[in-house]
């Protein structure tokens, strides 16, 4: 029989067991009960063994042993066993429950009011059972559809949706308190930094320091200068008569020699800060010498602050930019070992120049990039919640040493991105997520705040047009030096003799104008042979076929 004449066949037999009535709200309730019966039907998924597991409750030959077994009772002896999997998966979805205890002490597993209308609408509508095996039996099953043990799961679920959305508010009016707490103290931090001249962002201001604080202080400081300047000035200006000796005739002490009882002395303790270096970061040694086209160069970067050796890395990423090389400098005689601070760069004439005369603003750029990017990374930690959480979880000494560290990574990548042979363009992604943990991703903001560091802007021509001016030409040729001849008091003059200058000594001549010079120099030639050579100049071979 199909599907479609078994639900025929059903509804016929509604039909005829529909109530008579003249009540229509009657007729409505059976019929809604008997949709919803299909419904659950519908929705059971009992498997045949599941559904012979309640019927057998029902029936009331379901029962549990002295050792806690389900077993299927059906006359004196001690009954079949029936799989614990299924009887737990019907107990936790609501048709099973245990009764009360028999004479013999076996306890009978009754069927709910959810298992018992449960049984009548599998029996009614009579639905195809569910094919499981062992572990599909044991899954939790779904409770019966607008039961008891339904409605009981829907109490409980929006109590606990309560409960979470409680909790939820409880934390974000929390936050909220925090956030607000944060925001005034970093004004107060921002007030107390103004007030007394501090330019260290990072500073914090004094437990219990307020502005009211702060105004009844200076007042009160104020107030006590006045007093004791008004004090010292009534001193100085008090007379006082001078003390009578023994002698009449002795003359008064004067001013020079007395001792003045009112001479203070001041004396101001406590810590006295550094002042800041601001002189240029990093400095040229000697002119730069052009071999063959090649200019040579040697610079040194400032150790301020002890950031020397971190400025010649910066110094050796920024010449790729210029589109020059560097290489370490020679090693001192006296130790061995290579400058730590010096580096010398090679290239082309004019590009050689132009570096050298920019390095000193690009260092000093490239450091105040870097410190930007500090200052977006504290924003980060003091005005997100990712931050707030990386700071709840780093001790203050980790704060600093990430600082620390961050902005020497910012300073090479910024250099690496900087200068005129850069074109501006960056690859993706661009600056991260506020969401994200920032002390990750250093080289991607220093990438982004790469753009703010203008070369042309920075460019020195002056000092670009003195290195270029000032360079010298290193040839490989020899030049001629005069001997030095000792001097004849009554002879003739003697004529000095050229003598050449040492292969290792190369000679250094002044360079070209850039708009040309007048050279007098004299060019030598090799001289034109004027008798022909003695030996012959090409060899002469043997044909085959002639005789020699």
């Amino acid at each position: 029989m199909s599907d479609t004449m078994e639900r025929t066949a059903h509804l016929a037999e509604a039909y005829r067991r529909q109530p008579v009535s003249e009540d229509p709200e009657t007729v409505r309730a059976y019929w809604r009960d008997l949709t919803r019966g299909e419904e659950q039907a519908a929705r059971l998924g009992w498997s045949s063994g599941q559904a012979a597991a309640v019927e057998c409750a029902s029936a009331g030959t379901l029962m549990l042993d002295a050792e806690g077994t389900a077993r299927h009772v059906t006359g004196s002896g001690p009954g079949r066993r029936v799989a614990a999997w299924r009887i737990a998966a019907l107990r936790a979805a609501g048709y099973l429950t245990d009764g009360e205890p028999d004479a013999f002490g076996h306890l009978r597993i009754e069927p709910t009011a959810d298992g018992r209308r449960a049984l009548e609408v599998w029996q009614r509508w009579t639905p195809a059972p569910v094919v499981k095996d062992k572990r599909a039996e044991a899954e939790a099953l779904p409770p019966l559809h607008e039961g008891e043990e339904a409605r009981r799961r829907a109490v409980e679920a929006a109590r606990q949706m309560r409960e979470w959305q409680r909790r939820r508010d409880a934390e974000w009016a929390e936050l909220q308190v925090q956030m607000a707490h944060t925001r005034r103290e970093d004004e107060l931090n921002d007030q107390w930094r103004a007030a007394n001249g501090i330019r260290n962002p990072c500073a914090k201001r004094p437990a219990g320091w307020t502005p009211e604080a702060q105004a009844e202080a200076d007042r009160a400081a104020a107030e006590e200068a006045a007093e004791a300047a008004a004090r010292e000035a009534a001193h100085v200006c008090e007379a006082r008569e001078p003390q009578p000796t023994g002698s009449a005739e002795a003359a008064p002490a004067t001013a020079a020699s007395a001792p003045d009882p009112y001479a203070y002395r001041y004396t101001v303790e406590g810590p006295v800060r550094a002042r800041r270096y601001t002189g240029p970061l990093a400095r040229v040694e000697g002119p730069m010498c052009i071999y063959e086209g090649t200019a040579r160069l040697t610079v040194w970067t400032h150790d301020a602050g002890g950031h020397g050796t971190l400025r010649r890395e910066a110094a050796v990423h920024l010449a790729d930019g210029y589109g020059v090389r560097t290489r370490p400098a020679a090693p001192d005689p006296a130790t061995g070992r290579p400058p730590r601070y010096a580096l010398n760069i090679e290239g082309r004439p004019l590009e050689v120049a132009r570096y050298a005369a920019d390095l000193p603003a690009l260092l000093a750029a490239v450091e105040a990039a870097a410190t930007t990017a500090v200052r977006q990374l504290a924003r980060w930690r003091t005005r997100t919640a990712t931050g707030q959480r990386w700071s709840q979880q780093h001790t203050p000494a980790q704060w600093r040493n990430t600082r620390r560290h961050w902005r020497r990574v910012c300073i090479r990548h910024l250099a690496r991105w900087t200068g005129p042979g850069h074109d501006g363009v960056r690859p993706a992604p661009g600056m991260p997520d506020p969401a994200e943990d920032w002390t990750r991703w250093a080289p991607r903001i220093a990438q982004e705040a790469a753009h703010t560091i203008d070369p042309e802007t920075l460019r020195d021509h002056m000092a670009e047009a003195l290195l270029y001016a000032r360079a010298v030409r290193t040839d490989a040729a020899d030049q001629l030096d005069t001997a030095p001849v000792p001097a004849v008091a009554d002879g003739p003059a003697v004529t000095p003799v050229p003598t050449a200058r040492p292969h290792s000594r190369p000679r250094i001549t002044r360079r070209e104008r850039p708009y040309g010079t007048i050279s007098t120099r004299e060019v030598r030639r090799r001289p034109t042979p004027t008798a022909p050579p003695t030996r012959p100049t090409s060899r002469t071979r043997t044909q085959e076929g002639t005789r020699a």
